[in-house]
């Protein structure tokens, strides 16, 4: 049976397209049930970290609580009620596990652990309001929640140095920690009741997946199956036979003058081995009929193939054949005379001379290679000399040099080369620069806030560095300090400042670019400042700067102070990166060196409370001593009392007798 190579090409591609429908098909419900799987997976995630907020914020408020009732820092207080007030983890864990259709018991326990823990907030808002009250804050200047608690008599009856203990034993005390773990434990539940539902759908979902997994081989193997079946028509119809046309030919003897081949296969490969058999037939003849002209044309080729200039045709060329003969001596003639004048222009080459020239005479079409050769061994030298001065540039240093020669044909290939490498080497070099540059800024400024050092000289040793390293001219460091009424930012640290017109060194927050900047936290560049906002003066003169640079540093998002700059120059996009880059290391060295400065204090403090403990209790030693001393004294007059006492008894004894007689 003969069959079409269109007819086997259609079934190739309904075979194909079979097999692609359902591989797809496959790989489509494979990915359903692993993207249900992952979904299941990052559900039982995001369920175990919600229980794990609702935690972390109830020990937020614990520990924040705390830390008020001992050192009595109000940015503990405000802390708290930020996290209630505001922040509102807590609430915004149970509104997202509602959003989630979270099953109602697993709700409910968070539910429960949120009611608990706002039961709780009772002892802390009364242990808030002890401290407030030992601290002598006036009820208006507390937060309402903490104003609204009413004290016990007892409570209001205490001490300032009571209150404050009766405040820090009930944050610590047995009751307070059972009233914890009330709130912990159905967070507990509620992971052990999470953990089992995701657990059974994570299994549901790696059922579906390993039954899409299933189906999927089965499909691979269906498809491998259609695969060798159209393979097996391939190799039938097409491989096969064409193998054989192949093999036939290789094993033919070349003098064979009756080869043929034998048709097979698709109609196609038939009708090919028909036609080939009858033009080999034709070819055959005219062969025979030539064979003398190419021997004659072979020999000649061979002697030229070997080097050999001096051959020529030696067949006897008739007819039409005469002028090929006269052809071929006049072109071996020419071509001798080229040869060698090339074979001299290559040894040149090969010597590293570029200025040698063809001197042959070169006649019609061979013109043209002479005129190709002059043309190509000057644009040579043009294109090396030029390398050879961008090379040259480019190792002296000079980023900018280009190549500047004509350069053609596949010339312009390395002139682009030398161009791009030209440009990325002064791109990287400027890039480079700029790196060490932030680098060695941020290093050496970390040279000035190493150690311990008190916050002025911290704030002189980085405005002294920051603004000639930033090409400035004036520099000034503000630090915020914070007050019960509010807070404001005072100038502690210059560099070459030397006055600012109607202003003072001191700014409310809001007040002024440096206030501004305060109230916005972030960074305001102001270019052509008024003439007479400031001024930079030397020895020479005084002139307005062109930029002013304001910018904050934070700690944890708290602002510590701003940093200002005038410069003669507008700063750069470098620049300005630096300061971005150094903002946060000032603000943990300021930090750093205000916490030392608020540790020294607190020690100075309780050294001298110390002391004064001390001297108060040498002097109830002293007052008990006296004491004692008196009670010695009493009790001697006692006994001395008790003698006089009995020598009276017996004298109005002894006058009674005395009497009675």
């Amino acid at each position: 049976m003969t069959i079409k190579q269109s007819t086997i090409n259609t079934i190739a591609g309904i075979a194909s397209f079979l097999m692609a429908l359902l591989l797809g098909g496959s790989v489509y419900f494979a990915g359903l049930a692993i993207q249900e799987h992952n979904k299941a997976v990052a559900r039982q995630a995001e369920f175990k970290q919600l229980g794990i907020d609702l935690a972390d914020a109830s020990d937020y408020l614990t520990d924040e609580a705390r830390k008020f009732a001992v050192t009595g820092n109000i940015k503990h207080l405000q802390n708290y009620w930020k996290e209630i007030e505001v922040t509102k983890t807590r609430d915004q864990v149970l509104a997202h596990i509602k959003e989630s259709k979270a099953p109602l018991e697993e709700f409910d326990r968070l539910k429960l652990a949120k009611q608990n823990s706002d039961a709780l907030v009772a002892t802390e808002t009364r242990s808030m309001r002890l401290v407030l009250e030992a601290q002598g804050t006036p009820k208006s200047s507390m937060h309402p929640a903490v104003a609204a608690w009413q004290l016990s008599g007892e409570d209001i009856k205490l001490s300032a140095e009571n209150k404050k203990r009766v405040a820090r034993e009930i944050m610590f005390d047995a009751q307070y920690e059972a009233d914890k773990h009330i709130i912990m434990e159905p967070i507990a539940q509620f992971q052990r009741l999470m953990n089992a539902r995701t657990a059974r759908e994570v299994q549901a979902a790696q059922r579906k997946t390993q039954t899409a997994t299933f189906v999927l081989v089965i499909m691979v193997f269906l498809i491998l199956m259609g695969m060798g079946i159209v393979l097996w028509v391939f190799q039938t119809q097409l491989s096969l036979p064409v193998a054989k046309y192949i093999n036939d030919l290789q094993e033919r003897e070349v003098t064979a003058l009756d080869f043929a081949l034998t048709p097979a296969g698709t109609q196609e490969l038939r009708l090919l081995a028909e036609a080939f058999n009858q033009q080999f037939r034709i070819n055959q003849q005219q062969l025979t009929e030539k064979q003398q002209l190419i021997e004659d044309i072979v020999q000649v080729s061979q002697g030229l193939a070997e080097g050999n200039l001096q051959v020529l045709p030696k067949a006897e060329y008739q007819g039409d054949f005469a002028p090929i003969k006269n052809a071929l001596e006049t072109t071996l003639s020419i071509q001798q005379q080229v040869i060698e004048d090339i074979v001299k222009l290559s040894q040149g080459l090969a010597d590293g001379n570029l200025h040698i020239m063809p001197k042959a005479e070169y006649r019609g079409d061979f013109i043209q290679i002479k005129n190709a050769i002059e043309t190509t061994l000057t644009c040579l030298q043009q294109v090396i000399e030029d390398i050879v001065r961008v090379s040259k540039g480019l190792v002296e240093g000079h980023l900018h040099i280009m190549p500047d020669t004509e350069y053609r044909g596949d010339f312009v290939q390395i002139k682009k080369a030398l161009e791009s490498a030209a440009a990325q080497m002064a791109k990287t070099t400027a890039k480079n620069a700029e790196q060490n540059w932030l680098k060695t800024g941020q290093t050496q400024l970390n040279d000035q806030l190493s150690g311990e050092q008190e916050v002025l000289q911290l704030a002189e040793n980085t405005i002294n560095f920051m603004t000639p390293y930033l090409e400035a001219q004036i520099g000034a460091l503000y630090l915020f300090q914070e007050n019960p009424k509010h807070g404001h930012l005072k100038m502690i640290a210059s560099h070459a400042y030397t006055w600012r017109k109607k202003l003072s060194n001191e700014f409310k927050i809001g007040e002024g670019l440096v206030g501004q900047v305060a109230l916005e936290r972030k960074t305001i560049i102001i270019t052509e400042p008024p003439v007479d906002y400031i001024c930079i003066q030397s020895g020479l003169g005084r002139s307005t700067p062109r930029t002013i640079l304001v910018t904050p540093f934070l700690y944890e998002n708290t602002l510590k102070g701003i940093i200002e700059l005038a410069s003669f120059k507008v700063f750069t996009e470098v620049q300005i990166e630096f300061i971005n880059q150094v903002m946060p290391t000032i603000a943990i060295g300021i930090n750093s060196a205000q916490s030392r400065q608020q540790m020294q204090e607190l020690l100075q403090q309780t050294q001298a409370q110390s002391e004064e403990l001390q001297g108060q209790t040498e002097e109830l030693q002293s007052q008990q001593a006296a004491l004692q001393q008196s009670n010695e004294e009493l009790q001697s007059q006692s006994e001395e009392l008790q003698t006089q006492q009995e020598e009276l008894r017996h004298a109005n004894e002894e006058l009674e007798e005395r009497t009675g007689d």
